[in-house]
């Protein structure tokens, strides 16, 4: 007999009863025999002779079946092994105390061999789907709890903060990414209702309304929100722009309640906003760049063509800048382009616009007509007679600034340019530290001079 085969283990103090019943059950199973119900205790509670089923008599002289099957069942390792009592009572009596004990069958004296095998081997393949069915569901548990760690693991560890909602809005789940984000403890936040952190009434600020809420359209309107920007309060009233996604949560076609996932987006917005800056804004100085300097040149032309009124645009170039950067380094030359930058801001009003376009190049664009501009080039130039102090230098300013006027000097950006560089010229050929005025005249020249360069060269 293969040791693999079922154990069944005959428990009765008459041997021609376990030599009867042994005889008939070996050609299917492995079987013990015991006169002593003690030494049943012991060979079921054994591991390696823990029987499949017990044929166990009720009277026995030490311990009668009814206390072995009383023991059998008290322990936790023994109370699953079917239990059949074999017996030459038959009173109606006697039955119902070994059923309510826990036994799973009679069988009665004299045996009826067919219906030994058939009652044994009945109540082995019960015990067997029993136990495959208890093995399955402690599976199927283990299985479930390993899931339910993996997916705490991930909640836990996300960087996205992640709540769910019942059908009222109440949050039932969150993990610690949202807990952060909202600055709250998971104790707050359980059964709370987080239409606040998307409806903040702070002070005299009106609640949103409520259609609004990324909760409420998917609550009501059973929607989906993937990615939506918006700004969530969180408990210390500060206010944090996320990307917030809005789920519906589904058992079948049940609807359940919302998950919701919060992407802090702080710092995409802090990136893009850098990138915007830079697109648009001097590195050294702050000051308007060429790019968005084109974009104001556009809409001044836009505005005063509408108001038929006029504004002027200056070229400004440093005097002698170089020789700056030569003598006292990079460095200081820098820091003369900052300086002079912020002393030129004090000059103007805050509706004008200023712009570096180059090393020591600036542009002006000043809603005035020329007496205004000719008393704004008379303020800046006042303003450099004092000198600025970059370290233990003092550095004297000088500029030359050439200004043109719309619609009298140009319609369009790039006459407006080039005519207030021809002024800016004018002044810097002049001596500097001058401004002049665009003149037609002006342009004349420096077709005549350009002739003239060209016939030295052919010459």
């Amino acid at each position: 007999m293969s040791f693999s085969a079922p154990i069944a283990l005959i428990v009765d103090d008459q041997p021609e009863n376990l030599a009867v019943l042994g005889e008939w059950l070996q050609s299917r199973y492995r079987v013990l025999a015991t006169k002593s119900g003690a030494r049943a205790l012991t060979l079921a509670r054994d591991p390696a002779t823990a029987p499949d089923v017990v044929l166990l008599d009720i009277m026995m002289p030490d311990m009668d079946g009814y206390t072995v099957l009383e023991q059998l069942k008290a322990d936790p390792a023994t109370r699953d092994i079917p239990v059949i009592f074999i017996t030459a009572l038959d009173a109606a009596e006697d039955e119902q105390r070994g059923f309510a004990l826990g036994v799973v069958d009679y069988i009665t004296k004299p045996f009826n061999p067919a219906l030994v095998l058939a009652r044994v081997a009945t109540h082995i393949e019960l015990k067997r789907a029993r136990d495959a069915l208890r093995d399955q569901n402690a599976y199927l548990e283990a299985e479930l709890a390993r899931r339910a760690a993996e997916t705490e693991l991930i909640l836990a560890t996300t960087d996205e903060g992640i709540f769910g909602t019942d059908l009222q809005g109440v949050i039932r789940f969150v993990n610690p990414a949202a807990c952060s984000l909202l600055g709250c403890s998971a104790d707050e936040l359980i059964g709370d209702t987080r239409y606040c952190c998307f409806h903040p009434i702070t002070g005299a600020r009106d609640q949103d309304p409520c259609e609004v809420c990324p909760l409420q359209v998917v609550l009501c309107g059973d929607l989906v929100i993937h990615r939506r920007e918006t700004t969530i309060w969180r408990k210390d009233g500060r206010d944090v722009p996320v990307e917030v996604s809005c789920m519906p949560l589904r058992r079948g076609e049940q609807m359940l309640g919302t998950v919701v996932t919060l992407r802090d987006i702080r710092e995409r917005k802090a990136y893009l906003s850098q990138l915007e800056r830079r697109s648009h804004y001097d590195d050294l100085t702050g000051l308007v760049n060429r790019n968005l300097l084109r974009d104001r040149f556009e809409h001044a032309l836009t505005r005063h063509q509408q108001n038929a009124s006029t504004f002027a645009v200056w070229l400004i170039n440093l005097d002698r800048f170089k020789e700056i950067n030569d003598n006292l380094g990079q460095e200081v030359g820098d820091d003369v382009l900052r300086g002079f930058a912020a002393r030129l801001l004090q000059t103007l009003a805050q509706a004008d616009t200023l712009a570096r376009i180059g090393n020591d190049e600036f542009v002006v664009l000043i809603d005035c007509g020329e007496t205004g501009a000719a008393l704004y080039a008379q303020n800046l130039l006042h303003a450099l007679v004092t000198p600025l102090r970059i370290g233990q230098h003092e550095i004297y300013l000088s500029v030359s600034i050439g200004i043109a006027l719309y619609p009298k000097d140009g319609a369009e950006p790039r006459v407006l340019w080039r005519n207030a560089a021809a002024a800016m010229y004018r002044a810097k050929v002049a001596g500097g530290h001058a401004f002049h005025f665009y003149t037609a005249e002006m342009n004349a020249r420096s077709f005549e001079r350009m002739e003239f360069e060209a016939a030295l060269h052919r010459a």
